[in-house]
């Protein structure tokens, strides 16, 4: 298993770049090392079934012909493209704080006692 660069170029220059991982055809099942996401300095195996294609994984970007200015990036993990998870200052604004409960009122009953000898 590798992971590959493939830079592709036009007159004007570096048109995009791809990345790509390997699969060895001749194995049935392949492991990967998988960071926990509980634990960045953790890292899992994980055996997945082996196709013997290539996969996306890593960064593809492409840039504005004639210059080095990037128009577009991409991350793949695996053949699955990472959304990147931002926040910005109109999304915390929206977010509501949790609802405080209040105390359920406790119901006095008449109760009334017998001595028994």
């Amino acid at each position: 298993m590798g992971q590959f660069r493939w830079q592709f170029y036009i007159i004007a220059g570096l048109e995009h770049e791809e990345s790509w991982r390997a699969m060895n055809p001749e194995k049935a099942f392949d492991t990967l090392q998988v960071e926990d996401i509980n634990d960045e300095n953790k890292y899992i195996d994980v055996i997945v079934p082996n196709d013997g294609k290539s996969l996306k994984h890593g960064t593809w970007t492409w840039y504005r012909p004639g210059s080095t200015s990037i128009i577009k990036s991409e991350v793949y993990f695996l053949n699955k493209i990472k959304t990147p998870k931002t926040e910005t200052s109109t999304d915390t604004a929206k977010k509501e704080e949790p609802k405080k409960e209040k105390p359920k009122e406790r119901q006095m009953h008449n109760v009334s006692f017998q001595k028994i000898s």
